[in-house]
This record gives C-alpha cells, sequence and structure tokens, in this order.
C-alpha cells in the first residue's frame, strides 16, 4: 500500500499505479492525472494533478513509490488570496529569490471579473517549501502553501523567527546573543547559508571571542527593534482582556463578588561597584500582582499584573502604576514604604467613594517590630523573651486575637521592665498600629489573603532580578524598557507557553495593517539623555498625567 499526500493530507489506501480519485469533498468527479516523478531528500514519489469541475483550482497530489518512516503530514492549506481580487483563482506562479538567497512564494491571480492575470507576492509573503520540508516546531511534513511569513514589509526575517527571540528576550536572554542567533538560524534555515565559522561555539581562540563581541554589539540594536515594534502587539490585548477581568471581578454587590488584592512591591537594579565603592542605584522596577479571592471556598488566584521601571521607587512612580492598572482594588498590601503610602492615600484621596483596606506586608511588619526591640534594647535593656519567638514562627499574625494578645504582652512588658512611655515607639503605635488592627480583621474574613508581598518579590528576584542584574547599566531608555518588562510580564503568565499562537498574533496584526508592523526606532532619548536614570522624570508624567 502507498501512502498518497494531498498538500499534506493523507489519503489511505492509494495506489500509483492506477488513476485515483481526489479526496476533497466537490473533488470526486474531477480529472486526475500522473504528474510526473520526483525525488526530495533520497525519497521517490509519484505526483497526481487533479483538475476539479466545480471550479476551484488544479492542485497537486503525491505519493512515495516505496514504504517508508515519514513526518506527519499537516492539513491542507489553499494558496494565498490575490489582495485585489479575493475572490478569484489564484495558484502558485514560481519563486522570487532575494540578494542573500532567501525563496519567496509567488503566486498568479486569474480574476473573475475579466481583468488581466497577473502575479502577486501576498502583504506577508511566504517561504518557499520544498518537498519533505517539515515544520520546525511540531515536525509535521508542511504543505506547499505552508511556509512561513515574513514579518512584514521590509523584514528579511519570519514571524516564527522573531517570536522566538521574543520569547528569549522575556526569558532574559541578551539583546546582542539574540540578535546574532536570529541572523544565524535565518541565513542557515532560509538562506542556504552555513554558520558562519566565529559564530560556532566550538571555536575557542581570542579572535573568535572577538568577533562574537562584534557581532553581539551589531546585533542587539536588532533585539531592541523587535522590542519595541512587537512588544505593545503581544502585550496590550492580554492587558485588555486582564482588565476586563478585573472589572467583572469587580462588578455587584461587595458580598455576592470575589475580592481583588492587589499586592505592590519594587526591586532596586543597582550599578556594578568599582574600587570598593558603595553600589549606586540605577532604577527601580515596580510591580504588581492580583489577586481574585472566592469568599465561599476561601480559594484564590494570583498573577504577575504589571512591571514598570522607574528611575525611582518614589511616590510618583506608584501614581503612575496605580493610575495604569486604573481601577480601585477591595485590598491593597504593601510595604510601609513612604513612596508606597503617598501613593494610595492619594488614591484614596481620588476615589472618596471607593473604600479600600491597605495591609501592611506581615514579613515588613515583623522587620519593624524587630527593629523596636532593636531600638529599646540597646538604651534600656529591653528583653522580648518569647515575644521574639512568636515573631519568628509568624503565629504573631495568624489572627486578629493573636496579634492583639501579641501587643498586650508587648505592652505589658515595657511596663513591667521600666522602659519610659517616652522611649516606646509612639509615633509607630499613632499611625501604623491602626492599621494592622483593622487589617487583621480583614485577614480573619479572608483567610487566604496574601499576608505578605513576599511570594510577589521571589517573582522579581526570579523574572526581574536574575536577568537585569549584571546587564542593568546597558538599559537607559525608559519607555524601551518597560517593552521588555512587558514581554517579562506575558512570560511570567504563559504568554509564550506556545509559540505557534504568538507567531499566529503577530503574522494577524500585520495583516490587519496590510502588511505594515508598527514603525521601529521612534523611542529615542534626546540628546543621549538616558531617561532611566533621569530622577525628574516622574514627577512630570505625573504633572502631564494630572495625578
Amino acid at each position: 500500500m502507498i501512502r498518497l499526500f494531498l498538500g499534506g493530507v493523507l489519503v489511505k489506501n492509494a495506489d500509483p499505479t492506477r488513476v485515483v480519485a481526489c479526496p476533497i469533498p466537490g473533488h470526486v468527479t474531477g480529472s486526475v492525472r500522473r504528474h510526473g516523478t520526483r525525488e526530495a531528500n533520497g525519497i521517490e514519489y509519484q505526483r497526481y494533478l487533479c483538475r476539479p469541475t466545480n471550479g476551484d483550482p488544479p492542485h497537486t497530489l503525491k505519493a512515495f513509490v516505496t514504504e517508508q518512516t515519514s513526518p506527519e503530514p499537516s492539513p491542507y492549506s489553499p494558496p494565498e488570496r490575490c489582495p485585489t481580487h479575493p475572490n478569484s483563482r489564484t495558484v502558485r506562479d514560481g519563486k522570487t529569490r532575494s540578494a542573500r538567497g532567501i525563496e519567496r512564494q509567488r503566486y498568479r491571480c486569474t480574476p473573475a471579473n475579466g481583468d488581466p492575470v497577473h502575479r502577486f507576492t501576498p502583504a506577508l509573503s511566504r517561504l518557499a517549501v520544498d518537498h519533505g520540508e517539515t515544520c520546525p516546531e511540531c515536525a509535521r511534513e508542511r504543505g506547499v502553501n505552508q511556509g512561513d511569513t515574513n514579518a512584514g514589509h521590509g523584514y528579511k526575517f519570519t514571524t516564527r523567527i522573531i517570536a522566538a527571540a521574543l520569547a528569549d528576550l522575556a526569558g532574559g536572554s541578551p539583546y546582542g546573543a539574540v540578535g546574532v542567533a536570529a541572523k544565524a538560524q535565518m541565513d542557515a534555515r532560509y538562506g542556504h547559508r552555513p554558520l558562519q565559522p566565529d559564530l560556532e561555539p566550538d571555536w575557542d581562540t581570542h579572535a573568535v571571542r572577538e568577533a562574537r563581541k562584534r557581532a553581539r554589539r551589531r546585533a542587539w540594536r536588532l533585539s531592541a527593534d523587535w522590542v519595541e515594534a512587537f512588544s505593545p502587539v503581544l502585550y496590550q490585548p492580554w492587558a485588555a482582556v486582564a482588565r476586563g477581568e478585573v472589572d467583572a471581578a469587580l462588578a455587584g454587590s461587595a458580598k455576592d463578588r470575589p475580592v481583588v488584592a492587589l499586592l505592590l512591591d519594587d526591586i532596586p537594579i543597582y550599578a556594578k561597584a568599582r574600587n570598593g565603592q558603595r553600589q549606586r542605584q540605577l532604577f527601580s522596577v515596580l510591580a504588581a500582582s492580583e489577586s481574585f479571592i472566592d469568599r465561599d471556598n476561601q480559594t484564590r488566584v494570583t498573577r504577575l499584573r504589571l512591571l514598570r521601571a522607574y528611575p525611582d521607587h518614589s511616590a510618583e512612580a506608584y501614581k503612575l502604576v496605580l493610575a495604569e492598572l486604573g481601577y480601585v482594588p477591595d485590598i491593597i498590601v504593601a510595604d510601609g514604604g513612604p513612596g508606597i503610602g503617598a501613593a494610595v492615600r492619594a488614591l484614596a484621596q481620588r476615589n472618596p467613594g471607593r473604600p479600600f483596606t491597605l495591609c501592611l506586608s506581615a514579613y515588613h511588619l515583623r522587620r519593624q517590630l524587630l527593629r523596636q526591640f532593636s531600638a529599646l534594647t540597646k538604651p534600656h535593656g529591653f528583653r522580648p523573651g518569647d515575644l521574639e519567638d512568636r515573631l519568628a514562627d509568624w503565629s504573631f499574625c495568624a489572627s486578629s486575637v493573636a496579634w492583639q494578645t501579641w501587643w498586650r504582652d508587648y505592652e505589658a512588658r515595657l511596663v513591667a521592665q521600666g522602659i519610659p512611655p517616652s522611649a516606646w515607639p509612639n509615633r509607630w503605635i499613632e499611625s501604623v498600629k491602626p492599621v494592622v488592627d483593622a487589617q487583621m480583621v480583614v485577614f480573619d474574613e479572608t483567610r487566604v489573603l496574601p499576608r505578605s508581598t513576599g511570594a510577589l518579590e521571589a517573582t522579581l528576584f526570579e523574572v526581574v532580578k536574575r536577568s537585569m542584574t549584571w546587564r542593568g547599566p546597558g538599559f537607559g531608555n525608559l519607555e524601551r524598557t518597560n517593552r521588555l518588562l512587558d514581554l517579562m510580564t506575558l512570560r511570567a503568565n504563559g504568554g509564550f507557553d506556545n509559540l505557534h499562537a504568538v507567531t499566529d498574533a503577530l503574522a494577524a496584526d500585520a495583516r490587519n495593517h496590510e502588511g505594515f508592523v508598527p514603525p521601529v526606532r521612534v523611542i529615542a532619548d534626546v540628546r543621549l539623555n538616558r531617561s532611566l536614570h533621569d530622577d525628574t522624570i516622574p514627577a512630570r508624567l505625573v504633572k502631564q498625567a494630572g495625578l
């Protein structure tokens, strides 16, 4: 028995020694004739030509002459439609070859309205597919109309290569290395050129190492352009869906809907210390994650929602983060930093009819209480006893009752050990303790509410710090850095788990704009000023936004 393929579709029980019937519905009555034999990759197969009688264009079938193991066939895909005559007949009509040897498929259109026959290349031209070629992702044999598309007008790189590059950049890979790998992949796979010797991993001479450095320096701009152009294409639809989910969760009666909690934290990025000098902070990455809590089942779903880089973690920077989120949650969990506190107070003032609860992260609460112990121990000889043990095992915040019991014991020991009232943390008691008392009641009501920003902080270390610590000095443009952080947010939410879906999203956006993609190198700092390191930027942006 011979296996017969129709544009990548398997036809069972086919025999190439006699005329076969086309398996496509509507083509059964068509004429099928032999169309020569060919050999590709050492595999010989018989070709057939089907001429349907229902008006569909002719197409080829093929059958392997000898039985052998071959890739699984891909589904049949029709030829590209003519952009000028979308309802007319189109067939493949040769190939075009670029100066770099990249072959793209050309088509011929026979208009149904009587216009002259003409050739065309689609807005997203497809690479020509050779018989026996397989898909690099799914390892299935490709049909002749399933070649990779270029990313857009003026792009030699395919959408698939750019999607893979964006996934690598979102995972923390360096700009230069990603650009070099994309160039090598394009030349080796589609340009029929071998990898350059200076990029081969087996070479390890000084000249080769220097050549690699030069190649990375030349290629970093390529990756930067792709982040600038394609990050909004992927992130903005996801962000719109995420915002819609929050709006849906916040709609309706507070008793009948989920609780929406917002966790805020930041991580500073420092310059490398030199000659024993103290590290200088270059910028900060501010983060927000959302938790949706089911009151009835006491379950929660948490996701990383937003990453933003600003020159500092001031109140202005956090105001920009809260304004970009665009909603008022039920609960905000954060540390006791002055920047977050001022931004949260401003949020409450702008939304007097939408109250929310501010919760101090249990981790930072414990640190503040331990600092109080240290301040009382040195001058006054305070001995906390088991109070410190209850801080260490987190039992002090297990419930509102546990917290009130801990605090009564704290006050009792201050009195018993003769600590003067002037030495007590009176300012903290007046400003912070009421917040803690209120949040403990909230913790009792929503037992699965995150009591600390520790999980968000761990995500920051895993997603951001690991990739930005050693290359932080290389980031200087605020907007482009934030677009890279958008890709990291997508990756943290599984946005790059299916590379095929990412490729389709990029191609669909380009087709919706007639093959044009967003322009690059529009984001530029004036006179080489590094906007990411400019401390005046947050205040100016807050003023522009009217916050």
